[in-house]
């Protein structure tokens, strides 16, 4: 019986960093865009798409927010509970941290880096 992917864990530089349940990544790699000619065919374009991840983390004591919103040129590690793993190189946080107050502390991070590769 094969175990389905449930759950994603987030490192950079190897260090795992607490998240809610509903992290996501991107894989990134070559992107196609349909291009029609005016004699009825199809062709396609590329360009390569940034990998990256998103995810929510629950704001503690503990949380060092300038030690995240710092990251840059890191390397992202997602480890999944179903044994796959994937690294993307030069990682950085995109998006300014928000902060909002809830039951869990809700602070979401973005990510972008290279392609993601299976490890």
């Amino acid at each position: 019986m094969t175990q389905i992917t449930g759950r994603i864990t987030l490192q950079f530089n190897g260090k795992s960093i607490r998240s809610l349940n509903g992290a996501k990544i991107m894989f990134g790699g070559t992107q196609r865009t349909p291009v029609n000619d005016d004699q009825g065919g199809v062709h396609y374009s590329e360009k390569i798409v940034n990998g990256g991840a998103e995810a929510v983390i629950p704001h503690g004591s503990d949380t060092n927010v300038a030690e995240l919103q710092n990251l840059v040129n890191v390397t992202l590690t997602a480890e999944t509970d179903s044994g796959k793993q994937y690294m993307g190189r030069g990682a950085f946080i995109t998006e300014a941290l928000e902060l909002t107050g809830s039951d869990n502390g809700d602070m979401p991070i973005k990510v972008a880096c290279l392609p993601l590769e299976e490890i």
